[in-house]
């Protein structure tokens, strides 16, 4: 039975089965369809999410609704799963706000399946993060790893800005941000995983340039290790180092050490002259709330004027050292042990990542401390005491348990080296020392000494810190002989004792004492500080305080109280009191007294009681009393307030704060050079002031009037009168009036501002004889009213330049004061209130500019305002509406234009700009002309980021350029084509900088061809976009201009090239330190200078040129000879057609200083005219060696031609300049002795060949000879050698010598060669002629004959060809003017006596005729000659006899006409003097002559 039943229920389970099985395929085929099209339906979302622009966009607002706000995202561009932009990012909750602007991602998704994050790059152009003050210590977390595997390949981010929300202690409001850091140019390379972390990293922030390589365990204590390169300014005012270190032990316990260094392993190099020597060891503990455990520091050669400039000049050595003094803890250890237990992962990166490898860390070790202080010091007293604070080396791990308390025991040591006066620029300090004892309840130092250059001052200190009170102190300064004169030796010799006490004698009360004496005065002060119950303010009682010097005496006290009341009062009498020997003032002696009291809590009170004051301030006497009382913004009484010093006077009278009330205000300021001496203007002239001010402060109305003369600012800003009145109120229906006149505006080019304290304060009523060098009118008028109510004004502008440049200004607006609003406009500033602002907007109604330029046919006016464009003003900056101009300047369309002082925005069009009006406007171009017309478009934004674009394009005209030589012919360029762009924008990566790219570009037929491309960066720099030489740069000059002639004559007049030349250059590197390569090619080149005849025709250029050197592949000139003169040297030479060749090559290194350039000449026709023929052939090298030019080389003459005329053309003195128009000044005409020039050497054999002819100046001769001329260092040039003449003529006297010898030695200056002539008359009786030696300079002449006869006979046979007794009277006075310019020329003086005698006369002279009865009136003016009588200044010649003594007989013939006399004269008295004249004029005259002195 039991049987039967098991058997049926299996069977029906079996049929049961059965039953199902047909259901089974359907059930579990509908689920796997359901679970597949759920998992394409993800994979599709997820696809669509990453891969597609509309997905991520998707995507990214359903984070910022799942993050409630929090997370915000701006623009997205891209796919999320590779590549994405995100213009701004947004995180803020209760604690942060953090603003991600301009990211761009580039990287894999899909590996995050795999655990890993692969990141390719990640830029972002800014990152801004603020967050509230947190006062929860830091705790150290336990692991650091990563639950997926990162590689980020290549971040980089422009600028991070850290913020920390301030809160107002009144209402605890959340206020702007206060900005603690700014870093920038941050680049890094990034490696993790969840047991170690490898970075390179490069930042840039105000602290300096860091780059940091580092490597850290992911579990605690995070053992580490790296290095690191430092380069910059900790502060902007301090000197750039370069510093080398590293970094060891662990994150917990961290071991620093840095060195400077001169060059850093990248290459980097620091300053040689501002470098001092630092040694520095750190211990820090990061996540300790005071993190430093020890640290020393070592610096030597530290000179503070590196620092700033207006520091004293020292060279410092100091030494810091600081240890902890728990027992294990805190000292600089020698070798971190627990470091080298482990091995670093090495991981291979790409090698411009890092710095250098990573060192293993057992390596590193921290030495001690090196003593760097001569002995002999202070020091030896000081290595005695802190012999147990040296670091010395812990044998305990670096993993610990912290403790919670800290102190630090050390010193503090600096000598001076080169001690000095502080007038002297120098620092009067000698050493320094002092003990220190720091922990985290007091701060102590003893032993504290400072020597100084004249005196010692010694003492001790402790600070005891309270959280709810003010600090305990305890301290004592002691000061013997003081000697002011050697702190400064403007000062007087003193030698002041005393000392100064501070202490806290009860929990609530601290005093200060201060005594200090010496012979001629006395100084004492005496005060207490006593706190509130709670221990957080209180009050200062100034018991006494008393200033003495001689019969000086000021006594004074007060009381100040800081807690409840925010009273304070203080009152001083004065004796005789001289403010300058106790500080920079002027001298005076001033007797009186005054109260001054008031209030600085919510209501600001100041109330000052002068009842007399009296004497003399400044050298000018000085009267005043009176009474001034204000009250915060309500109320203002004045008691009758007069001062009167030397000739100023000011007068105030009345009182404001409610409606009825007034204030009579009279100022009348002869010398504001006065109130130079305090400080308060830095102007000089005089200055006169009307006012009467009613009402309430806060809502202001009254009247005034101005006047101001002879006015100069200390920026050389001068103003002949201006002259203002005009009434207002500040109610918004008040009446707004405004009038004011300047008149004879001028400005300095120089800045008086360093020789300001130099003058007298006196300004002279001529402004001519100010003391400015260089000084241009600007404005000789100008014009402003004001007109309406604040709510409604128009506000006129009239400007006159000069007689025809004028500019026209009219505006309607209003002025309004905007009161708090809510705004949130900045990234990283929350919702915040903002105090009101005064804003002015309205309407431009008219804008006029004229006289600039040149009037045309279409318009009058330079630029007008066509339609009125709105204005608006405010304290923040101020936009211009859109706006259309037009006129002689063009046509303008502005779009916008909106300015602060931290951003910029501007948008418009500018068409029909003509070029040479603007360029002649500023500066006029002589040599430039045409009608080129230029327009321009242009988009800039300077904000956070740089955006902009600027293009410019000719619309049509031309350019002209004229010769220089003045002959006015003028050639066009041809300009077919002439643009030039300008774009801004994008983020370098590395850095915070933004890329800038230039292009130009010209095309025209004689201009050529022109490509330029400049590519560099801007960078913002405190809050303003700026451009620095260390920016880098890169581009492309390409040139090709097919004829040079037109630009050859705008660089001289007398030099013209032509020829076709080609440019092609890259450069790049900085403009500091620019890197460039240029090629040149020049083609038909031809080269001439017309002054002296000299071509070079046929020339073909080939060169290279970089930064380092000019390499001249090929310079070379071809010319045929195609001029031969006709004489009968040359009638051998067949040379016409003959081509001649000039070659010139080499390389020159302008870095190594070395390099040769080889010139050779060959048969080469250098000058080709009928008056000069010279075919050259010869080699010159130009080389340079150890910063030394040498040209060194030999020219030969082929053969040689010049004829000068017999008379040298007509020049002007040496002492005459030309000049265009335009002032002469002294600076350039100054000798260039004192500037710095190359070192030069010369070394250069001239020949003259064997056809050298010259003719000229009455010679005819061929010369030989060789002649070498030698230089070293700008010496003179050196001659020597001889030229000898071969045959020829010499024409003088009326004949023609025979050259029988002419030799030339140099010896010398190539001016002046020794002589050796001889020239004979031939073929006569009697050959004579002339011998003249000696030098060029001072030649000898004398006569000589063949056979030898007498000098009367010699003169007679070289001058008439026949003996002297066949010589007639006109023939002896012919004779003897020979005679005389033979021997020089200028009367008897120089005719040799036995001569005059030889040919029978007593008295031979050439000089003016002595006419008788002559008009006294002078016979020459400005206006040319006067005729009166027979007055004559004509030269003539005096042949003379004398009969008897004082009776002469002689005869007068003119030299330039046929006047002649005979004359005698009668010497009758030593006075007086008989003198009878027949022929051209008939006279007798007696003359008495008569002198004096």
């Amino acid at each position: 039975m039991t049987k039967l039943n098991r058997t049926k229920r299996i069977e029906h389970e079996e049929s049961k089965t059965q039953s199902v099985l047909p259901t089974k395929p359907y059930f579990g085929y509908r689920m796997f369809v359901r679970i597949g099209i759920s998992f394409g339906l993800l994979c599709v979302l997820l696809v669509v999410l990453l891969h597609t622009q509309l997905g991520g966009r998707i995507a990214l607002r359903s984070i910022e609704l799942l993050s409630a706000g929090q997370l915000q995202f701006g623009q997205m561009r891209g796919q999320l799963a590779n590549h994405v932009e995100i213009d701004q990012i947004n995180y803020v909750n209760s604690q942060h706000q953090i603003n991600l602007h301009s990211v761009e991602l580039d990287w894999n998704a899909w590996l995050l399946l795999r655990k890993q994050l692969f990141i390719n790059s990640l830029k972002i152009a800014s990152v801004e993060i603020a967050h509230k003050k947190s006062n929860t210590s830091s705790s150290t977390p336990e692991y650091l790893g990563l639950p997926f595997q990162l590689n980020l390949d290549k971040l980089a981010i422009g600028r991070i800005q850290l913020a920390e929300f301030q809160k107002n202690d009144a209402d605890s409001q959340v206020t702007q941000p206060y900005v603690y850091a700014r870093i920038a140019g941050i680049t890094a390379h990034w490696q993790g995983d969840s047991h170690l972390h490898q970075i390179q990293l490069r930042l840039n922030s105000e602290w300096g340039d860091v780059k940091i390589q580092q490597e850290w365990q992911t579990r605690r204590p995070f053992v580490t290790q790296g290095n690191f390169i430092y380069s910059g300014r900790a502060e902007s005012h301090l000197p750039k180092l370069l510093l080398e270190g590293e970094m060891s032990g662990s994150l917990e316990r961290l071991l620093l050490k840095a060195n400077s260094v001169l060059k850093a392993k990248d290459g980097r190099r620091a300053d040689p002259e501002q470098q001092a020597k630092i040694d520095l060891d750190l211990v820090l503990a990061p996540f300790l709330d005071f993190p430093l455990e020890a640290a020393r520091a070592n610096i030597a050669t530290l000179n503070p004027q590196w620092i700033h400039s207006a520091a004293p000049n020292a060279m410092l050595d100091l030494e810091i050292n600081l240890n902890a003094n728990n027992s294990g803890v805190g000292n600089m250890p020698q070798k971190v042990n627990s470091v080298s237990q482990h091995q670093f992962k090495k991981q291979s990166i790409e090698s411009d990542h890092f710095v250098e490898p990573l060192v293993e860390v057992n390596k590193v070790r921290i030495p001690g401390s090196k003593p760097t202080v001569e002995a002999g010091t202070a020091s030896s007293t000081r290595n005695d005491r802190s012999a147990n604070s040296r670091m010395t080396a812990s044998s305990q791990s670096v993993v610990g348990q912290p403790k919670t308390g800290w102190s630090l025991d050390g010193f503090v040591h600096a000598k001076n080296h080169v001690p000095a006066t502080l007038d002297q620029k120098g620092l009067p300090l000698r050493t320094l020392y002092a003990d220190i004892k720091w922990n985290q309840e007091n701060l102590t130092l003893q032993n504290a000494r400072i020597d100084l250059n004249g005196g010692q001052i010694q003492g001790h200190s402790m600070i005891e810190f309270r959280s709810t009170a003010l600090p305990l102190v305890t301290a004592q300064l002691k000061l013997q002989d003081i000697n002011l004169l050697n702190i400064d030796s403007r000062l007087r010799e003193s030698r002041i004792q005393g000392q100064i006490q501070l202490q806290t004698k009860t929990d609530r009360s601290l005093d200060f004492q201060a005594q200090f004496t010496e012979p001629r005065g006395k100084a004492e002060v005496e005060a207490s500080f006593r706190l509130n119950a709670q221990g957080d303010n209180g009050v200062l009682h100034l018991k006494k305080m008393t200033l003495q010097a001689d019969e000086a005496r000021l006594d004074g006290q007060g009381k100040v109280d800081f807690d409840q009341t925010k009273n304070f009062e203080l009152k001083a009498t004065l004796n005789r009191f001289d403010p300058a020997h106790w500080w920079l003032a002027p001298k005076g002696k001033l007797d009186g007294a005054f109260e001054l009291s008031g209030n600085f809590g919510n209501k600001t009170r100041l109330k000052l009681n002068l009842p007399s004051l009296s004497g003399e301030l400044a050298g000018q006497p000085i009267l005043a009393h009176g009474m001034v009382d204000w009250h915060d913004k309500t109320a203002l009484a004045v008691q009758e307030f007069d001062l009167n010093w030397g000739a100023n006077q000011l007068s105030l009278k009345g009182g404001l704060g409610k409606v009825q009330d007034s204030l009579e205000v009279n100022l009348k300021a002869d010398q504001l050079s006065l109130l130079e001496t305090f400080g308060i203007v830095s102007m000089r002239g005089k200055a006169n002031l009307k006012a009467n001010l009613r009402g309430k402060l806060d809502a202001l109305s009254g009247e005034f009037q101005a006047h101001g003369a002879d006015l100069m600012t200390q920026k050389g800003i001068y103003i002949g009168q201006i002259d203002g009145d005009g009434e207002f109120g500040l109610a918004p229906t008040d009446a707004l009036k405004f009038n004011l006149v300047a008149r004879q505006i001028r400005l300095a080019q120089n800045d008086l501002s360093k020789d300001w304290g130099t003058h007298q304060p006196h300004l002279p009523n001529d402004p001519v004889s100010t003391p400015i060098m260089h000084r241009f009118s600007a404005i000789e008028q100008l014009k402003v009213n004001l007109n309406g109510s604040r709510n409604s004004h128009q506000i006129e502008l009239r400007t006159q330049f000069d007689q025809t440049r004028n500019l026209q200004f009219r505006a309607n607006g209003s002025w309004q004061q905007i009161g708090n609003d809510l705004r949130s406009k900045s990234a990283i500033r929350p919702p915040q209130t903002h105090p009101a602002e005064i804003v002015w907007h309205g309407n431009v109604q008219e804008f006029v500019l004229s006289g600039f330029l040149p009037k045309n046919s279409s318009y009058k006016e330079d630029l007008r305002l066509l339609e009125p464009t709105p204005l608006r003003f405010t304290t923040k900056g101020f936009g211009l509406g859109q706006a259309r101009f037009e006129g002689v300047m063009g046509q303008v369309r502005l779009e916008q234009f909106d300015w602060s002082p931290l951003s910029y925005s501007t948008r418009g069009q500018w068409d029909a700009l003509p070029v040479m009006p603007i360029v002649d406007m500023f500066r006029p171009a002589e040599n430039l002309h045409g009608d080129l017309q230029l327009g321009a478009q242009w988009d800039v934004q300077l904000q956070d980021h740089l955006r902009g674009m600027v293009r410019i394009q000719r619309q049509q005209g031309d350019l002209t350029v004229s010769d220089l030589d003045g002959t006015g012919q003028l050639t066009q360029l041809g300009l077919r084509e002439l643009s030039a762009s300008f774009h801004a924008g994008g983020l370098v990566a590395g850095s915070d900088a933004e890329r800038v790219r230039m292009q130009f570009m010209s095309r025209g037929s004689k201009l050529g061809q022109w490509d330029a491309e400049l590519a560099t960066q801007l960078q913002r720099i405190n809050d303003r976009w700026t451009w620095n030489s260390d920016m880098p740069i890169s581009g492309e000059i390409h040139a090709s201009v097919p004829e040079l002639q037109w630009l050859a004559n705008q660089l001289s007049a007398d030099f013209t090239a032509k020829g076709a030349l080609k440019l092609d250059a890259k450069f790049n590197g900085s403009t500091a330190r620019p890197e460039y390569n240029a090629k040149l090619e020049g083609h038909g080149l031809e080269l001439a200078f017309a002054s002296e005849g000299l071509l070079f025709p046929n020339g073909e250029l080939h060169a290279e040129l970089n930064q380092d050197t000019l390499k001249l592949q090929q310079l070379r000139f071809t010319s045929k000879v195609n001029l031969v003169p006709k004489l009968e040297q040359f009638q051998d030479l067949n040379w016409l057609g003959r081509e001649g060749e000039f070659n010139a090559s080499g390389e020159v290194s302008w870095k190594n200083q070395n390099g040769a350039i080889h010139a050779n000449w060959k048969a080469f026709p250098l000058l080709q005219r009928k008056d000069r023929w010279l075919v050259v052939s010869g080699q010159a090298d130009i080389t340079q060696s150890d910063r030394i030019w040498s040209l060194i080389g030999k020219l030969g003459a082929d053969a040689a031609y010049f004829k000068l005329p017999k008379m040298p053309p007509p020049s002007l003195s040496g002492d005459v300049v030309v000049t265009k128009s335009g002032k002469v000044l002294d600076e350039d005409l100054t000798s260039q002795e004192n500037k710095k020039v190359w070192k030069t050497k010369l070394d250069l054999q001239i020949d003259m060949g064997p056809r050298f002819v010259f003719v000229g100046r009455g010679l005819d001769t061929a010369l030989t000879g060789t002649m070498r001329l030698r230089s070293s260092d700008g010496a003179p040039v050196h001659a020597s050698g001889s030229i000898v003449t071969n045959g020829g003529q010499y024409e003088g006297y009326g004949q023609k010598l025979e050259i029988e010898r002419g030799i030339l030695n140099f010896q010398g200056t190539p001016g002046n060669p020794s002589l050796n002539i001889r020239a004979l008359r031939k073929g006569l009786a009697v050959e004579a002629g002339v011998d003249v030696t000696g030098t060029v300079a001072r030649p000898q002449v004398r006569l000589v004959s063949e056979p030898n006869v007498p000098d009367s006979e010699k003169i007679s046979w070289l001058v008439l060809g026949r003996e002297s007794e066949q010589v007639g009277t006109a023939d002896a006075s012919l004779l003897l003017s020979a005679a005389g310019a033979l021997f020089g020329g200028d009367g008897s003086r120089n005719l040799p006596r036995e001569l005059v005698q030889g040919l029978g006369f007593d008295e031979f002279s050439i000089g003016p005729a002595e006419n008788g009865g002559a008009s006294k009136l002078p016979s020459q003016t400005v206006a040319g000659a006067i005729a009166v009588g027979a007055a004559s200044n004509d030269k003539v010649v005096n042949i003379g006899k004398r009969l008897r003594p004082g009776l002469v007989l002689s005869v007068e013939r003119g030299v330039s006409d046929a006047s002649g006399a005979l004359k005698l004269s009668w010497q009758l008295s030593r006075r007086i003097r008989f003198v009878g004249r027949s022929g051209t004029d008939n006279s007798a005259d007696v003359r008495y002559s008569f002198s004096f002195n």
